[in-house]
Formats: C-alpha cells, structure tokens, sequence
C-alpha cells in the first residue's frame, strides 16, 4: 500500500468515528429537529452569525447546504434587503405597548392595550398585539398571574454551543467531500 492508501483508510476510519460520535450527539440535541423547526429569518440569523464569528472559515455556499433550504442567493438578498414596513412598524408598536404596559403597572393584557392604542388612533388587531406581547414575554399581571413562570426560549435561542459545533462538523464533511469529489 501506498502513502496516499493509508492515509485514506486513516481517513476513512476517523469519518466513521465521527459520523457515529454524530449519531449519539444528535440523539442527545436533537439538532435536526431544532433546525427543521427553525424558520428562513433564523436560519439566515444564524449564517449571519457564523460568518461574523469566523469570517475566514466558512463559506456561505457550504453552511447554506448543510442547513437545508437555504440557498446562498437568498441569503445574500435577505442581507441587502432592510427591514420592511411592517418590521418597522411592529418595532414601534412594540415600544408603544411597553410604554402603555409599564404605564399600568403591568396588569393590562393584550385586549386592554389594543383598546388603548385603537383610542389613539391606531388601527391595530388584537391578534397583533397578543403576538408581539408575547414575542417580548409581556402577560397581565392580574390575579393570580402575578408570579410570572420563567419564559421559554425562543427556537433560535435553544441552540447551544454544543449544537452549534455539531453543525459546524458537519458543514466541514460536507466541505471535505466536496472537496474529495
């Protein structure tokens, strides 16, 4: 055998070592869940984040594959793009309904302060409202729910670091057999 053979075979071992240390880490995260459950704004959030963190590692081409559903082109348009209206928009009404929520010494819920808001002039739905409370973990503290329950994180909050690693390990086989091809 020659050199080239047995560091392939060195090679080849090490990959089935991993893949299996892979297996138990993902039965133990559940990474694929995580990242099927996670919408295109977080998975874009997180390429963001990889690539500000190591910007002479990672390709966008590659983490976008490994993530799945994501292509590069998209990516890169939802990083020229700004904020859209209604992003604009709800960043306001979130201000509004802390102002009107902290204004009340936190016991208004989310119909009260659409009330409120529809009184100043603003066409808002209740819905909205309810949605972005509770986007921001905002709840009426009125009778017995004055002792708020800690707050669940959010899907793209729920990745760890160790989560993290494992997509990055996987994103570097996927870059090194591409790059055996």
């Amino acid at each position: 055998m020659s050199e080239k053979d047995t560091v392939i075979i060195e090679l080849q071992k090490e990959i089935a070592r991993l893949e299996k240390k892979l297996a138990e880490f993902k039965e133990k995260h559940r990474v694929d869940e995580i990242l099927a459950s996670l919408s295109k704004e977080e998975k874009f959030q997180f390429i963001e984040r990889l690539v500000t963190r190591y910007p002479d590692r990672f390709r966008v081409e590659k983490i976008c594959e490994t993530l799945g559903g994501i292509s590069r082109s998209g990516y890169y348009a939802w990083r020229k793009r700004g904020p859209s209206a209604r992003d604009l928009e709800n960043e306001w009404l979130r201000q509004e309904i802390m102002r009107i929520y902290k204004a009340s010494n936190n016991q208004y819920g989310y119909m009260k302060i659409t009330q409120i808001l529809r009184e100043r002039g603003h066409l808002v739905g209740k819905n909205r409202v309810y949605k972005l409370m509770k986007e921001m973990g905002l709840k009426s503290l009125s009778g017995r729910n004055r002792f708020l329950k800690p707050l669940k994180l959010k899907k793209a909050q729920q990745l760890s670091d160790d989560q993290e690693h494992t997509i990055l390990k996987r994103y570097l086989r996927n870059k090194n057999a591409t790059a055996e091809e």
